[in-house]
């Protein structure tokens, strides 16, 4: 495993025993997105970072009160591994809980307990489960072909965010060597405004798509 992936499922191993005794409700918890299928992204543009979410996925069989969700989400965030990978990680953190006590319409219907239109789907597949596996098997999608072209598209998508971040840092250094230094300042607020890949909509890539087009035009050289 990559030292990313190794820390963030290291740190919720050693969580786990006190989840499950503060928050018996619990039933399942797992690595998740990039860092669970072992893969991690991390770009630095002038201090603007770009980089995958830690995710973590915890499905529980009740809806619990704000209070209750709150500690489980501070014991989650709660450095244990005096690392410098964890506190990396932690400032990245993803906690997504969902719910199997809404009623069920087939497999997939295990919405967020904080915005009910989000569903568990694409995050029974792949990942590191800490514990409650079974239970992620039980809702398992891995055979639906649709599911997973669904997420596909999604990284299609993303590759576009990550084209255009590559070239903003090429025209940074450009911009560094002309002596530009408003149109470099312009460029790390562009890359920041547009540094969230994760929800990142179709629309707003033509938006930073045309600004880096526009930035380009202002420093007047040919590729």
């Amino acid at each position: 495993m990559i030292p990313e992936a190794e820390v963030g499922l290291k740190r919720l191993v050693k969580l786990a025993p006190e989840i499950k005794k503060r928050f018996p409700w619990v039933i399942a918890l797992k690595l998740s997105g990039s860092l669970g299928d072992n893969q991690y992204f991390e770009t630095n543009l002038d201090g603007v970072q770009i980089c995958s979410d830690y995710d973590v996925v915890v499905l529980i069989d009740r809806i619990p009160s704000r209070e209750e969700i709150i500690e489980l989400i501070k014991l989650l965030k709660t450095p244990c591994l005096n690392s410098d990978i964890e506190k990396k990680l932690l400032e990245n953190i993803d906690v997504k809980i969902f719910t199997t006590a809404f009623p069920v319409h087939g497999k997939m219907r295990i919405p967020s307990v904080f915005d009910s239109s989000e569903t568990v789907w694409r995050h029974l597949i792949g990942g590191k489960p800490v514990f409650g596996k079974e239970i992620f098997e039980k809702y398992s999608v891995a055979s639906d072909e649709k599911i997973r072209w669904a997420l596909v598209e999604r990284h299609k998508k993303r590759k576009k965010a990550f084209d255009l971040y590559a070239h903003a840092g090429f025209l940074l250094r450009i911009a560094k060597i002309l002596r530009k230094n408003e149109v470099a300042k312009e460029i790390i607020e562009t890359v920041k405004k547009y540094k969230d890949f994760h929800t990142i909509s179709d629309w707003q890539i033509e938006e930073f798509k045309k600004k880096i087009k526009e930035i380009e035009n202002k420093l007047d050289f040919r590729l």
